[in-house]
Order: structure tokens, then sequence, then C-alpha cells
């Protein structure tokens, strides 16, 4: 389904205004994949703030340690760097990988249209990313869910495939229990605003975009 030829699923928001979109879930629930589903389908940009940080921290060490240590980076580095690229996103965007507090949420500063929270079990996530593969040219990531056509080579860029940093078993419960701790404030948060939408996660990359699809629908006019 083409949602820009079909504009009755998004009728006159998609036309009016540009949609604004948050992405949200564990560390392993997809938000990359699915984030860049969406982009692509409404027509708008995907915003990935762990590649953001990730081109900043091969100019700064300490940030890069601090990333490979699962650690969050203060609001004061993230929240400028994810406005910047934000404000140049005049069709609108898919930002996935902040807010991750609810003071990043606070500082954002910018309308959001919908949060999509993709839940997911904590052991499904630890299973995930342990097999999870990027690209080390264009950052696609493979997992067993989606895994390459040719073994250890991109399917986009034929570039080589490798285990990111940071996925190895003990950074990666680091992080869900601070995603646990800090992050899953920020539902709330959105959720008293009536703008969170949870889906869940688990099958295949196609069925959790339909479930998306479905929950970003505006409902049908009288």
């Amino acid at each position: 389904m083409n949602i820009l030829k079909k504009q009755s699923f998004l009728g006159s928001q998609r036309s009016e205004t540009p949609l604004q979109i948050i992405i949200m879930g564990p560390q392993g629930s997809g938000k990359g994949t699915q984030a860049e589903m969406l982009a692509r389908e409404l027509g708008i940009r995907h915003v990935c703030t762990g590649d953001l940080l990730r081109e900043m921290a091969q100019k700064d060490a300490k940030i890069k340690e601090a990333i490979d240590r699962g650690e969050l980076l203060p609001p004061e580095i993230v929240i400028p760097l994810v406005r910047k690229n934000l404000m140049e996103c005049r069709k609108g965007f898919v930002l996935d990988g902040a807010p991750r507090n609810t003071e990043q949420a606070q500082m954002l500063g910018i309308h959001i249209d919908h949060v999509i929270y993709l839940d997911i079990p904590d052991k499904k996530v630890i299973e995930r990313l342990s097999s999870r593969l990027q690209c080390m040219e264009c950052r696609a990531i493979y997992g067993k869910d989606m895994p390459p056509k040719v073994q250890g080579k991109c399917d986009k860029c034929g570039s080589e495939l490798r285990h990111r940093d940071d996925d190895n078993p003990e950074t990666i419960r680091k992080r869900l229990k601070v995603f646990h701790e800090e992050t899953e404030k920020v539902m709330k948060y959105y959720e008293r605003k009536r703008l969170l939408r949870k889906v869940d996660a688990s099958g295949k990359p196609e069925e959790v975009f339909e479930r998306i699809l479905k929950a970003i629908k505006p409902p049908a006019r009288l």
C-alpha cells in the first residue's frame, strides 16, 4: 500500500501539515527498520539520533566512551543536535532514538503528531541484538528476522557487515536497565498528551509495519 497515492489513509492531515512522528521502544525493538519503512511510505525523513551521535563520537573520544558503555548523553549535547536536524525536515520526519527521558522531551520543543511505542519483551531484545549485524558503510541493519541475501555482505551496497561494539550482552542489559528507568517515563509523558500509540513489535517487520499504519490512521469522518 502506498499512502502517498491513497490520500484517504491520512486524509487532510497529510496535505495540510507535515507529519512529525517519534518512534520509541527498547533497543532491538525494530525502531530503525520501522522508521525507515514509515518515512519511505509517508515521503518524510528518517532522523536517527544514534547515527547522529555516532558521527559525533568519531570526533569526540569522551562521547564514544559513553556510548560504548551504554550511558545516556546529557540533553545539552543531544537535543541541540536533534533539533538542528529536525528543523531541516520541512516535509516532516520520523524521529528515532530521542527523547530518551522527560527532560529531553520537554527540551525538544517541536510539535509532534504521533509517538509510536514498539512493545517487546526484554528476552526478545537480547536475542535480537546478540545476532544483529550492521553495514559499515550505509548503516543498514540485519538480523534473524532480516538476514542478508549473501552472508556477511550488505544487500544495499555490498559492504561488510559487523556486530556493533555496543551490541554485547553486558551493554545490552545495561541499556535495557537505563531504558526501563528513564525512557518509560517518557511514554507516560506522551500518554498524558494523548499522543502515545502502543504497537506490538513481535513478528516480522511487515506485520509490525501494518500495525503501525493502523495505529496512526485517523478516524473515519462521519
